[in-house]
Formats: C-alpha cells, sequence, structure tokens
C-alpha cells in the first residue's frame, strides 16, 4: 500500500488546500485557504505496527514553508486511545510525518472504538475516531476467474470474488501486492501494488460479491530455478469511512490530469483538520 500512500499525499494536497466550495476571484476576491492539519490513520487488527500520517498542508494563499514543517513535525504530539487505554505514537526515524506503534504495544480489536488525537507542533489541534468491523473474509472462499489470457500467458487478468461475511452492511477494499521471493536468501521483493476499491454488498447479503473490474495478475514467463514470483491478494472489509474516503479519492484521481477540473473535496472526518481515520479487517491469501 506504500505507493498508494505516496499518490493519496499528493491529492491531499491539492484536494484540501483550498476549503469550501469551489469559488472565483470575481465572487471573493479572496481564494480562502486552510492550513489545518492532514491526517490520515488506517487501523487494523492483523497489522503489526500502526501508523499515524501527518502531511503538509499548503494554502493555496499565503505562506507555510515546507523546511519548516519537517524540522518540526516529529514534534507533534499523535495518541490514540481505546477509551481506556491511551499511547502516545513515535515519530518514524526514516518517514517525515509518520507517527507509529508497534501491536505489542497497543492492540487494535474488530467492533471497538478507538480515538486519534494530534496536537501539532505549532499548535493546532485535530481528532477523529472510527469502530473497527466485525468480521474477517474467509480466505478459502476466494476465488478467481481468468478474463483475458490464460494461465501460460505473462498477462493475465482475473475477476475476484469471495463470500459476502453475512447479517451486516459490508464495505470491501481489494489490494494485490506482486512478490519475488528468493528462496536461496530467503528475501522478498515487492515489485508493483494495484487495488480497487468501493465495493459493496448491496442486496448480495451473504451472497458472492467481488470485483467489477478486472487485476492483471501478470507472471515473468521464465524465472529462474531459485525465484519464486507470487502475488498477495488481501481482501478488506472495511468501515465507512474508508469506503467514502476512497470513493471521493477516485474521482479525484480521475480529474486529476485535467486542469480545468472542479477540486474535488475529499470525504474526512478529522475534527478540526482534515483527512481520514479508518478501521478494516484484512483477509491475506496468496495466488501463483
Amino acid at each position: 500500500m506504500k505507493k498508494q500512500f505516496i499518490y493519496i499525499c499528493s491529492m491531499l494536497l491539492f484536494c484540501w488546500g483550498c476549503s469550501g466550495d469551489f469559488l472565483t476571484v470575481e465572487e471573493t476576491g479572496v481564494i480562502r485557504s486552510s492550513d489545518a492539519p492532514i491526517v490520515t490513520a488506517f487501523l487494523s487488527p492483523q497489522d503489526t505496527v500502526h501508523t499515524v500520517t501527518l502531511y503538509h498542508t499548503r494554502p493555496a494563499a499565503g505562506n507555510n514553508p515546507y523546511a519548516t514543517w519537517q524540522q518540526n513535525v516529529g514534534k507533534s504530539t499523535v495518541t490514540l486511545s481505546n477509551g481506556t487505554q491511551t499511547v502516545k505514537l513515535i515519530p518514524d526515524s526514516f518517514l517525515t510525518g509518520v507517527f507509529k506503534i508497534s501491536a505489542k504495544n497497543f492492540k487494535v480489536e474488530s467492533g471497538k472504538t478507538y480515538y486519534l488525537n494530534v496536537s501539532t507542533f505549532d499548535g493546532k489541534k485535530a481528532e477523529a475516531n472510527c469502530t473497527i468491523p466485525t468480521g474477517v473474509v474467509d480466505t478459502t472462499s476466494i476465488s478467481y476467474q481468468l478474463v483475458s489470457g490464460n494461465a501460460s500467458n505473462m498477462n493475465t487478468s482475473y475477476l475476484i470474488s469471495w463470500k459476502d461475511i453475512p447479517n451486516q452492511v459490508n464495505y470491501y477494499a481489494v489490494y494485490t501486492i506482486s512478490e519475488l521471493q528468493d528462496l536461496t536468501k530467503k528475501t522478498a521483493e515487492i515489485n508493483n501494488e494495484r487495488y480497487l476499491h468501493g465495493i459493496d454488498d448491496v442486496e448480495r447479503d451473504g451472497l458472492t460479491v467481488g470485483t467489477q473490474e478486472s487485476l492483471l495478475l501478470t507472471k515473468p514467463n521464465s524465472p529462474a530455478k531459485d525465484r519464486l514470483y507470487i502475488w498477495q491478494v488481501q481482501v478488506l472489509n472495511t468501515d465507512i469511512h474508508f469506503y467514502k474516503f476512497h470513493k471521493d479519492y477516485a474521482i479525484a484521481k480521475q480529474a486529476d490530469e485535467n486542469p480545468f477540473s472542479e477540486p474535488v473535496l475529499l470525504y474526512s472526518n478529522i475534527k478540526g483538520g482534515f483527512g481520514v481515520m479508518a478501521g478494516y479487517t484484512k483477509a491475506v491469501t496468496y495466488f501463483r
């Protein structure tokens, strides 16, 4: 998911650099702008490390130097709480704006509500909360339907489906991550990631649901004998915040290359800022 987060970062800065409706200079004479914090936090019981990311806010008007933010963002205070235990996240040593805590020190569980509080180095505050969905997709129900290419072809596309978690409203996302495993060195290299969001179980409760678009699961024609090329497939059962945020994000991404597009205001549940705090459970399987 790292590559997606990099793109999300750039889209956040564009979409939230201006607050309010799209305005013209003729209407106001001044472009309204905001330097409120931009925050993302995605929590899952299956993650070994929980992270919260603060992004540099670039207002459409005025000055807000990146260098100052870069030097001081680590002085911000970021906490997570389950209502009983409150923990302070530590700044990552290499990734600017990323705060983290080991799952060993703060357990995230399905069905529980978690609270985020942020106090930035320059005195701004933001908060949010989310409830982790209940239920994990049964990995034995995940199946693949070939829609282009063939099993021996390098370029093959598949629809991915699974059995819906019954008796509740569900929102899903699918991530595919290619791994090139070195069987001699016992190491794995991630080559690329793909994802699809915005899947729900409307009128499909307890039945088979899946992707409407196919995912390209390519493999080398002649891999070395000591190399194993596989795809990790993650099916996420997400909350409504995750669903709404990525739905708007997809629209913003489509408009990104059109300079005449009206800025898309991304969904946010961050009080005192912009961004999203969301939860999900994760089912992981492998496609070889």
